[in-house]
């Protein structure tokens, strides 16, 4: 950057860059060099995965046969884990923007695609499930309740 100091475009607090210096972020070498053809094309294999699983899980009723603790327990799990996958997109953001380095940046986006896409199966799961049980809408209201568990994960 010619126009700004670097350290007021990528303030320390934000990049985590610490007292690392800069040739040292410009030899960085990210060593899990993707494009984003490259991405989706992963991606798509895994929700094709995914898809099957799900699919195998509503045939052999594996829901119905759960223990009632269990069952609990994928409520507050659904509704956590959605929680923190969402949080994480926003600190992948971060790096999009406060990385020290481009390469960082970049892997910055696609970690802040991935995120979504976790956020998203979680998402997909707890709505599924709303047919066996309703309590399943808790993935989506988990995140804007002050009940204790949530709290704690949150912060």
């Amino acid at each position: 950057l010619s126009y700004v100091d670097p350290a007021v475009a990528f303030p320390t607090s934000w990049s985590g860059a610490g007292d690392v210096p800069k040739d040292a972020w410009d030899k960085w070498d990210e060593p899990f060099r993707v494009s984003y053809r490259d991405y989706v094309r992963i991606q798509r294999e895994k929700e094709s995965g995914v898809k099957a699983v799900s699919s195998a899980l509503v045939r052999s009723g594996t829901y119905e046969k759960l223990d009632p603790a269990h069952v609990a327990a994928s409520h507050l799990h659904m509704g956590t884990t959605c929680m923190v996958e969402h949080m994480a997109v926003t600190m992948q953001s971060r790096f999009c923007r406060f990385a020290p380095t481009p390469r960082w940046r970049n892997l910055g986006v696609f970690g802040m695609l991935d995120e979504t896409r976790h956020a998203q199966l979680d998402l997909r799961f707890s709505h599924d499930l709303l047919k066996q049980d309703p309590r399943f809408d808790w993935s989506q209201k988990a995140f804007h309740t002050k009940e204790w568990g949530v709290l704690a994960v949150k912060n």
